[in-house]
């Protein structure tokens, strides 16, 4: 066998095993729809994770709403709070968590919106390994207060999308019949 086939044989090797960095973005369906305050401001979302990263660098929460931010008047101030939605993930393995929140502007409107998730106690993104993820999701509404008149009657929330967004690196199927293989072989690394 000659030097250069010999190179050229370890190439195709080491090409077709070959992983990609690439966003991949998984719709939380199961999060999408109306929050009110008292009666739904939470919600789970439990989705599959394909294809399994082999190395995680990033993972955000993208969202996009609507809110309506409730208004008072306290000692003839006007007040108001934004809405502010927030997402959390559980490591199954080290117990830790996973947080990452996004707000509506003071006057409430559409919210368009993305945050990266920051740990809350130890955690890492391991256990995706395992092709699953739990979101736990919190809207938080401006609760009645007594001591305060109210302008509007009610704050609340409609999440039109919920995605996560893993910025990772994906095995690339190099399978003798798919097209992973091929382009394996063609595309480069940066």
């Amino acid at each position: 066998m000659s030097k250069c086939t010999a190179v050229l044989c370890v190439l195709v090797i080491l090409v077709a095993a070959d992983v990609r960095g690439e966003i991949l973005q998984v719709p939380l369906s199961d999060l999408q729809g109306a929050y009110t305050w008292p009666e739904v401001f939470s919600g789970t979302a439990t989705v599959s994770v394909r294809p399994i990263p082999g190395v995680v660098r990033a993972v955000s929460l993208a969202l996009t709403g609507y809110a309506n931010v409730r208004e008072y008047i306290c000692d003839l101030t006007p007040y108001r709070e934004p809405v502010f939605f927030e997402a959390f993930v559980r490591d199954p393995i080290t117990g830790g968590y996973w947080w990452a929140g996004v707000q509506s502007s003071i006057d409430g409107g559409p919210v368009n919106a993305a945050d990266t998730f920051e740990q809350l106690t130890p955690a890492s993104w391991a256990f995706l390994s395992n092709g699953e993820v739990t979101v736990s999701f919190t809207v938080r509404l401006l609760p009645v207060i007594d001591t305060c008149s109210p302008v509007t009657d009610y704050s609340d929330a409609q999440v039109y999308t919920a995605v996560l967004v893993i910025d990772g690196d994906f095995p690339i199927p190099v399978g003798q019949s798919t097209w992973g293989r091929v382009k394996a072989m063609f595309e480069t690394s940066d």
